[in-house]
């Protein structure tokens, strides 16, 4: 519940230097819910100031979520000057404890691609 995650807030902030959120996130099985979703993660900018880094735990998430938060920290970058430090995700493994990773580097093998593309 909302009740909820504003306790968790509170723990998560407790922990982190400042501005930790918890949010719920439909499950994206239409077009109108991915809009609702990228609205929901899109906001996190309107509390972020430029160069600030953001840390997206997405780990309870589905796969393509994992997509919509790499895109926004894409724009996030652009829009915000916004960096992505942190994009975990939980990698689900059928009964065994499921590994948490850092996708954080594919934004650093975006920079690299855009690189190229402007070389050429």
């Amino acid at each position: 519940t909302e009740d909820d995650l504003e306790e968790l807030g509170r723990l998560l902030d407790a922990r982190a230097s400042k501005g930790s959120r918890a949010m719920i996130v439909e499950k994206g099985e239409t077009e109108e819910e991915w809009l609702r979703i990228f609205d929901t993660f899109f906001s996190i900018y309107d509390e972020m100031e430029k160069e600030d880094e953001l840390h997206f735990d997405i780990t309870h998430l589905f796969r393509s979520h994992s997509v919509l938060a790499f895109v926004i920290g894409e724009l996030g970058g652009i829009f915000k000057d916004v960096r992505v430090k942190g994009l975990y995700y939980g990698m689900f493994t059928k009964g065994k404890a499921s590994p948490i990773v850092d996708m954080s580097m594919f934004f650093e093998l975006l920079d690299w691609a855009k690189a190229v593309r402007n070389l050429k």
